[in-house]
């Protein structure tokens, strides 16, 4: 264990801060705390050690991460300095930074998570953009749409100092984590023109529902039904409707994909689901963060070998739920692109599409019915 420093961090500038402790009492600032914490977690492999450092101390001291610029000099309470080292703690455990502070935002909305539901993907959101683009077809805004880093990390104090940043200058991030907070203050108007034919959609696997939500809050002449199999999921899916002001528009319903649903339930407009991909041979290569905190049942698919399983069954049953001309989208595995493509042609559906994501990676599969 790395012991505390003799002298405080002011009084040396040739080595790194020593581990803060609670019964320390050196005079610890923004900054210092800054610098050791990604030390740590640069030594851990964590992926983004400067952004969660920054992420868990604005948590801890109940700011904005800007802030942490703008008082880069402040005196961190004893008390912060607590629940920052215990925020630590379940990062340096490889716990997701979205769990641990239970909230991410997704097509600049913000949403509830915890570990009974996947965290959202910036992948995910080419999915949404497919099925609004088919309702709706004009050019989705790009700034709705999260970049492969959704969570940009501001600049050094030094730097900010050096070319005298203003607090305008800085706000250029999208989607950070603490953004969440503010996200109701940002007027995102809906990409449609009122009126419009009603129209029913349908998520499958709907977890926390992101999916069934954004098409909600975008598409306001949609009825969208969302089904998953579990219980907890659907109460944090529940939350998030509530949240996000659509509870007249979706409807949740536990069960195994189309077994949810209510007998004599009319045709859809279109189906969309992000199902269970993994294959269980593909389980041990999975990042620790994901591996051993996210929920398997929605991650990995134990009814085959392929990880296709899933877009099998929906793809045979869909004709029976599905109105003619009705849209089928999925998301997929980076490799399953084209088997997905083959499974919905040997059905017989009609325009079969596949469309990248910003990595360029096959990613949403898409045909009508």
């Amino acid at each position: 264990m790395i012991q505390p420093p003799a002298e405080t961090p002011q009084e040396s500038s040739q080595k790194p801060p020593q581990k803060p402790a609670s019964s320390d009492t050196a005079i610890w600032t923004v900054g210092d705390l800054l610098k050791w914490t990604e030390e740590k977690f640069k030594a851990l492999n964590l992926d983004s050690p400067r952004l969660d450092a920054e992420l868990l101390l604005a948590e801890a001291m109940g700011i904005q991460r800007l802030e942490l610029y703008t008082g880069y000099t402040q005196i961190v309470e004893e008390h912060e300095r607590a629940q920052f080292k215990t925020l630590i703690t379940r990062r340096s455990r490889h716990e997701p930074i979205a769990y641990i502070l239970g909230r991410k935002e997704f097509f600049s909305l913000p949403f509830e998570v915890n570990s009974q539901v996947l965290i959202p993907r910036p992948e995910t959101e080419h999915l949404v953009e497919r099925v609004l683009e088919h309702f709706n077809p004009k050019p989705i805004p790009k700034d709705l749409l999260e970049e492969d880093d959704p969570q940009e990390e501001l600049p050094d104090y030094d730097e900010l100092e050096e070319n005298s940043l203003t607090r305008e200058d800085s706000l250029k991030e999208e989607g950070s984590e603490d953004s969440v907070q503010s996200a109701t203050d940002v007027s995102v108007e809906p990409i449609e023109d009122e009126p419009k034919e009603p129209i029913q959609l349908l998520d499958l696997g709907t977890g926390s529902g992101i999916i069934a939500i954004t098409l909600a809050v975008h598409l306001k002449h949609a009825s969208v039904v969302a089904t998953d199999i579990s219980e907890e999921s659907l109460r944090v899916a529940q939350r998030n409707v509530a949240l996000n002001e659509v509870t007249d528009q979706v409807s949740l319903y536990q069960g195994d994909l189309f077994q949810a649903l209510p007998q004599n339930i009319q045709p859809f407009d279109a189906i969309i689901s992000n199902p269970p991909y993994i294959a269980p041979s593909e389980e041990a290569s999975l990042m620790p963060d994901v591996r051993n905190h996210e929920p398997s049942l929605a991650l990995i698919d134990r009814r085959s070998q392929d990880g296709l399983s899933y877009y099998r069954e929906i793809i045979q049953k869909a004709p029976q739920f599905l109105k003619p001309g009705g849209l089928l989208a999925f998301e997929v595995g980076e490799t399953q692109a084209q088997q997905v493509k083959a499974l919905l042609q040997q059905a017989g559906m009609k325009e079969v599409g596949v469309e990248l994501d910003l990595a360029q990676i096959p990613r949403v599969v898409w045909a009508q019915y």
